[in-house]
């Protein structure tokens, strides 16, 4: 990344918005960078947790639909997470 930024390197005076744009990229990179794109550096690490929340989101929406509730929060107050068979637990 830190090539990428080095490599983009607009004039000020005909490109104002692309200068600007890359001020706050060097700033962002420069204060969070250190703690970004982990999952490149780590084998087996997902990009994202989308697949998770997606595995919670039909959870979710089956004890709805199972109960009869519109909201979930009383039944997981009254009872934790069940997940059915096949479903591995997460270790907190």
């Amino acid at each position: 990344m830190e090539e990428l930024l080095q490599q983009f390197v607009p004039e000020p005076q005909q490109n104002p918005a692309q200068f600007v744009l890359k001020k706050k990229l060097q700033k962002l990179w420069d204060k969070y960078g250190a703690n970004l794109l982990h999952c490149y550096d780590i084998p087996g690490l997902p990009p994202d947790n989308l697949k998770i929340e997606s595995l919670f989101s039909n959870l979710r929406r089956h004890q709805k639909r199972s109960s009869g509730r519109k909201s979930t929060a009383v039944v997981a107050v009254a009872a934790p997470l069940h997940l059915p068979c096949g479903v591995p637990a997460l270790a907190a």
